[in-house]
């Protein structure tokens, strides 16, 4: 009378869900037969792979490009939710008006102009609007401008903000410490272009980093003011 084999429960679903090796291939490492390890599984309540299955494959969201995997999918998944797979075939076909590559955009996010990335975006500011063609354009004064800032007296100023907010950003909080430099900026609450009367003012200045200074400057920072 032959002796059963047992086969730990752990052993058997990690070889065959993690290793993805198929019974036959279980049957040779256990030196026995491919129904031997079949029955195994059954009694373990293992359920077997179907045919054109795949387990724990990596690929990366064609919507929102983040990185998941797939398991018991056929084939193969390109997105991460069933709202990416609808969002991504509600996104017409965009030609980047810089490089002239096709991308798909949300119709909500659709502009004059549209770029497929940063960079284009950037290069397209870059040769664009310059001068007159900038929709900040305000005549030509910043010569005058950055004469005011290189002055001994906007300096001065500059140096008072810093000592005043104790050398640390008034929004995140970061200062200079050991280990770590901080570029900070003395920030005109009531803008130095258009409020010249408030240059000066040690009430019309903050101390913000680098970061936080480029963020007051951007359109989330103009909603914030």
């Amino acid at each position: 009378m032959s002796t059963k084999i047992e086969i730990e429960k752990e052993l058997l679903n990690s070889l065959y869900y993690g290793n993805i090796y198929s019974s036959t291939k279980l049957a040779s490492i256990f030196d026995c037969s491919h129904i031997t390890i079949l029955e195994r599984m059954k009694e373990h309540n293992i359920d077997r792979i179907k045919n054109g299955y795949k387990l724990n494959v990596g690929f990366t969201c064609k919507n929102c490009g983040k990185k998941s995997t797939y398991h018991g999918k056929k084939a193969t998944s390109c997105f991460c939710s069933w709202k990416c797979y609808v969002d991504y075939h509600n996104k017409p076909n965009i030609i980047c008006d810089y490089c002239g590559k096709i991308f798909r955009k949300s119709p909500s996010h659709i502009q004059n102009n549209n770029f497929c990335s940063k960079k284009c975006y950037g290069e397209w500011r870059s040769n664009n609007q310059k001068g007159k063609d900038n929709p900040r354009w305000k005549g030509g004064i910043t010569p005058k401008h950055q004469k005011i800032r290189n002055s001994k007296k906007f300096s001065i100023w500059r140096l008072n903000i810093y000592k005043k907010n104790g050398y640390t950003c008034q929004l995140c909080g970061e200062k200079n410490r050991k280990g770590k430099t901080i570029k900070l900026n003395a920030h005109h609450i009531k803008s130095f272009a258009d409020y010249p009367e408030y240059r000066f003012d040690m009430d019309n200045g903050i101390t913000l980093c680098k970061d936080c200074h480029y963020w007051v400057h951007s359109i989330k920072g103009d909603e914030m003011q």
